[in-house]
């Protein structure tokens, strides 16, 4: 993590959380605005479900380190859906919103970025619903090119 190497495994996951929460406060820099995270559910979380998914998990932990960040955890799908989907389109038909989007920046986050389509189809069905303003952040992403560095920064354009 920067130029500190690290073994991270499930003995320690507060340092991919504690270098997380840094990025986020970083890049947020809390400025005149209103920062909202709205994590991206998992396949299986349903309006009907009662499971919490991981995304709920870290957002709880980030707002307890950053408490000017709220969660809203009102993008769900409509029915489970198979796993591994990675095609845009469909995640965007199958997503709904059970509450007003909150005014200001809304944060989608994620545990994992892979190809990028749930970002984006999330990002599409908040705009439907009269969000702005977004960006999304995740802890992690798959190596899809061998030569990128495994923690860093980088920004995509959603």
């Amino acid at each position: 993590i920067g130029s500190v190497i690290r073994r991270l495994d499930s003995t320690n996951p507060q340092v991919a959380i504690d270098w997380f929460v840094g990025r986020v406060e970083a890049e947020t820099k809390f400025s005149d605005g209103i920062y909202t995270l709205c994590p991206i559910p998992d396949s299986q979380c349903t309006p009907s479900s009662t499971h919490t998914p991981r995304t709920v998990v870290l957002a709880q932990s980030l707002s307890k380190r950053l408490p000017k960040l709220k969660i809203w955890h009102h993008l769900k799908f409509k029915k489970p859906m198979p796993r591994k989907i990675r095609d845009e389109e469909i995640l965007y038909r199958n997503l709904v919103v059970t509450a007003p989007v909150p005014a200001g920046y809304l944060i989608l986050l994620d545990d994992v970025c892979t190809s990028g389509a749930h970002a984006r189809a999330a990002q599409r069905r908040l705009q439907d619903n009269g969000a702005k303003h977004m960006c999304a952040m995740s802890v992690a992403r798959t190596m899809l090119e061998p030569d990128e560095e495994v923690f860093g920064f980088r920004l995509d354009k959603l």
